[in-house]
């Protein structure tokens, strides 16, 4: 038995290396003129094991069923809701109250929200044509103003 000077741990006097630390041992000197077999002491001697751990199984993956979601609207909804959101007052009412959420109902919120983006993009679009219309196409039609004029007193009188 020999004892690794790095670790202190115990060894086979065969062994060359500590089979704790991997540090090498030392070993008597071979006499001179003996014959060394390398081929007996490379199959004397084992590597240091790493340790074995225990790993525990991985758990197997759950996939979660996707459940439908609450209130989805059918096909016949959306078309009521589209003529609700026709209604000049009524539909911009209604489209504001549910855009901000009030309902649980995503699909609901989105479709107002949608709604309400669609109209603004509109609004914005027509004052746009007005002013082209205001800025470009009125001013070359100003010899028609008196005839505007007197078709209108015509209509009030």
């Amino acid at each position: 038995m020999s004892v690794c000077k790095v670790c202190g741990a115990e060894n086979d006097g065969s062994n060359k290396f500590c089979i704790s630390c991997g540090s090498p041992l030392e070993t008597e000197a071979p006499r001179e003129g003996a014959p060394v077999n390398n081929a007996e002491h490379q199959a004397q001697y084992q590597p240091p094991q790493p340790p074995q751990y225990q790993y525990a199984p991985a758990a197997p993956e759950v996939k979660e069923e996707k459940k439908p979601e609450k209130g989805a609207i059918s096909v016949l909804g959306f078309i009521g809701l589209f003529i609700l959101f026709s209604i000049p007052v009524v539909g911009l009412v209604f489209a504001i109250v549910w855009a901000c959420g009030v309902t649980e109902n995503k699909t609901l919120v989105n479709y107002a929200r949608a709604w309400l983006i669609l109209w603004a993009i509109a609004l914005v679009i027509a004052i746009v044509a007005s002013v082209i219309i205001a800025v470009v196409v009125i001013p070359n039609y100003k010899h028609l103003w008196p005839e505007i004029e007197r078709i209108l007193r015509e209509i009030v009188h």
